[in-house]
């Protein structure tokens, strides 16, 4: 009698203790699939945000190629979505912008409807130092293209101009932007050569 009452419980407990542990995964799926539904309604905003910024994006493009279309002009275009057109080209041998240098720069800049928002003419150019002077990133991208004398037609989207609010004057929120600009000179900061890099070297390790 004792040994058959010391073997009913064992079963019992085992089964219990089994049953427990199928039950455990099955609870926790059921809390993770709650907290993914509510992940939608949550990002609802944002999303909505995302989508209204590439509707805007697919219709600036649209318009872009529209006026190239209209214009005849034969851009070439870079990574960025930069467009360009080099129409006076420099002679051989001519240096080309390089960062760090200081560039003058005559042009003329415009909006795609035609209206004029700033002229800088090759009388008083204005010198721009690259990767030091305040610029929209197009227009430094795209002297980075170009040599002394050079002329050239720039295109910029407005994510590489004044992006979604606009320069709060002149410049519309969402504006593409067209650059008619001349390289007029290119001053090229002194460089040190390697001879004069390792000459300061040994200075300042026998300091």
């Amino acid at each position: 009698m004792t040994k058959k009452n010391l073997k009913r419980p064992v079963p019992k407990l085992f089964f219990l203790f089994f049953s427990a542990l199928l039950l455990l995964p099955v609870s926790c799926k059921k809390v993770v699939v709650t907290q993914n539904r509510n992940e939608p309604g949550e990002n609802a905003g944002e999303q909505s945000l995302i989508a209204a910024q590439g509707i805007s994006v697919s219709q600036e493009m649209e318009s872009i190629e529209a006026f190239l279309a209209r214009s005849g002009w034969e851009m070439q275009s870079t990574g960025t979505g930069l467009r360009y057109e080099v129409y006076q080209e420099a002679r051989p041998g001519t240096p080309q912008v390089e960062s760090g240098d200081a560039v003058k720069v005559s042009y003329s800049l415009q909006l795609l409807n035609g209206a004029i928002v700033e002229e800088v003419p090759p009388e008083a150019p204005r010198t721009l130092i690259l990767g030091k002077s305040p610029m929209v990133p197009g227009l430094e991208q795209a002297l980075l293209l170009l040599k002394k004398g050079e002329r050239a037609r720039i295109l910029l989207p407005s994510h590489l101009a004044y992006g979604f609010s606009g320069d709060g004057n002149r410049i519309p929120p969402r504006a593409t932007l067209l650059y008619d600009l001349c390289v007029e000179d290119i001053r090229i900061p002194p460089r040190p050569s390697s001879r004069g890099r390792n000459q300061a070297q040994s200075q300042d390790a026998s300091r």
